[in-house]
């Protein structure tokens, strides 16, 4: 390091990463107990616990396991807004998730269902032409498009 460059501090992402996965499970409880509306909140504040981290210097490892939980509770929160009927809500969690990890099948196939939901038919079939092609997801081209026309 040259001199007179000030020293790069890394923070430390593991209490971040211990609270946010702490919030997961308290959101997979909630929707045990189908309380939706409560999952929404724990998985909100758990992406909210890692945002603190953007843009700190952090361990590379530390940041790949920060990604992958921000996608867990994304889609996890695609889920519970299914489940309250907040579809276009749904599909932007969803989205978020994917945003993180492109080829998680069960946003693809959570946003396919709160597209096909707010008749939003083209984007739904795309996500299921994706999902097929990934090898995931228990929705068909041909009952979607029928249920399209």
């Amino acid at each position: 390091m040259a001199s007179g460059e000030p020293e790069v501090q890394i923070i430390d992402g593991l209490p971040l990463i211990d609270a946010a996965t702490k919030l997961k499970e308290e959101g997979n409880d909630c929707i045990k107990r189908k309380e939706y509306s409560k999952a929404v909140t724990a998985y909100e504040n758990g992406i909210a616990m890692l945002d603190k981290a953007d843009g700190k210097p952090m361990l590379r490892v530390e940041v790949e396991a920060m990604v992958a939980l921000k996608a867990v509770l994304f889609c996890n929160m695609a889920q519970s807004l299914l489940s309250l009927e907040l579809y276009r809500r749904a599909a932007e969690a969803a989205s978020w998730c994917l945003s993180f990890d492109s080829d998680n099948t069960k946003a693809l196939h959570r946003r396919s269902l709160a597209l096909e939901q707010i008749r939003s038919y083209g984007p739904a079939l795309q996500d299921v032409l994706t999902l097929q092609r990934l090898g995931g997801g228990s929705l068909s081209l041909e009952s979607l498009q029928a249920r399209a026309v």
